[in-house]
């Protein structure tokens, strides 16, 4: 799982920032992720929160490109919020396969 961390019921949105760092440090990573020990890498802030505002710094020309989950968007600021109990989560055997929690989340 990409954030074991993550609990479909607790109300939170799961962000991971990631600084920058070269292709073999994102690799080496990238090979924590399976155990969860991803989280404890210093370039990586996880946060849960209820919600965020993203921004950008504004370019002279008005230009820029923005991409969710393959989706081209608009270049603003926009915000992001969870609406706690808006939609629910199903699963087959009535529980998240794979599911687990990380110490310290």
């Amino acid at each position: 799982m990409l954030f074991p961390a993550a609990s479909p019921s607790d109300g939170l949105i799961d962000l991971a920032i990631v600084s920058p760092m070269s292709p073999l440090e994102a690799l080496t990573a990238m090979d924590r992720a399976e155990t969860g020990k991803l989280y404890s890498h210093p370039s990586l802030l996880y946060l849960k929160t209820p919600a965020y505002r993203l921004s950008f710094p504004r370019k002279k020309d008005g230009g820029g490109y923005l991409s969710i989950d393959g989706e081209s968007m608009e270049h603003r600021d926009f915000n992001v919020e969870v609406h706690e109990g808006l939609a629910r989560v199903m699963c087959l055997g009535g529980k998240l396969e794979g599911s687990r929690r990380i110490e310290g989340y």
